[in-house]
């Protein structure tokens, strides 16, 4: 673009050069050229006026293209927290159910033996219902987050 308003600015002063260098000639010779100049410079004004705008046209393309691949990219990462969201949530069950039937073996082996005392088997069964009540509130969550994606 500057290269462009350059070369315009260098030929209006070799137009305006070659005018005084004429000035021998008739002066309607001259007027008539200083129109066709002005005429052409104004042609030539037009075509930098309509370039710039296709320039800043270009600009705006460019920089909508980049606001959507920005956003793009947002909504991507977005949906990958969601995924590992309801990956960690589906673990965290996943033990909490491992950890219950191990507590319900320990239960059932300790009152066929006669090892626990009453004290004990109230406990066991206390974290047992505690872990299936974090069971339905995992599940629950769960539930929401799958909704969400």
């Amino acid at each position: 673009m500057k290269r462009f308003l350059f070369v315009l600015l260098v030929i209006c002063i070799a137009s305006f050069g070659n005018m005084y260098g004429q000035e021998t000639k008739t002066p309607l010779d001259s007027v008539a050229k200083m129109e066709q100049e002005a005429k052409e410079l104004a042609a030539v004004k037009k075509k930098v006026e309509q370039a710039e705008r296709k320039e800043a046209k270009a600009q705006k393309e460019m920089e909508k293209a980049e606001k959507e691949k920005k956003k793009a990219e947002k909504e991507r990462k977005k949906l990958k927290k969601q995924e590992s969201t309801i990956a960690s949530q589906e673990k965290s069950i996943s033990n909490d159910e491992k950890k219950i039937i191990k507590l319900e073996e320990k239960l059932f082996k300790g009152e066929r033996k006669g090892d626990l005392s009453p004290n004990e088997i109230k406990n066991i069964k206390d974290k047992i219902q505690k872990l299936k009540l974090d069971i339905e509130k995992d599940k629950e969550k769960l539930r929401k987050l799958r909704k969400k994606l």
